[in-house]
């Protein structure tokens, strides 16, 4: 049985989120000012900038996470070059996402 869930999240950036979900190749669309939608069969995911909320039904689950994952990682790439500083970003055999910053 699916159900709503609401979560907190660290997605606050529109910016970073909307880019994100273009290099994810997730189409969405502006709900409002600080809300993204992405259009799902059942419920669709909603990104609340502002509140740092994101709401969705459990069978999405999963691709919610990656969405998160993403975001930060983009996140913490972005923060780094507007201090400066150069990143790369691998991927380790764990599937982890490592970012090198180098000043």
């Amino acid at each position: 049985m699916s159900r709503q869930i609401v979560a907190q999240s660290e997605i606050r950036d529109l910016r970073i989120a909307k880019d994100t979900l273009e290099q994810m190749g997730i189409s969405y669309r502006e709900a409002s000012e600080n809300i993204l939608s992405i259009k799902r069969s059942y419920r669709d995911i909603v990104i609340n900038c502002h509140l740092g909320q994101v709401s969705y039904d459990n069978m999405y689950q999963a691709e919610v996470n990656r969405i998160q994952q993403t975001y930060m990682a983009n996140f913490f790439k972005d923060r780094a070059i507007r201090e400066g500083n150069q990143c790369q970003q691998t991927v380790n055999e764990n599937g982890e996402i490592v970012i090198t910053i180098t000043h």
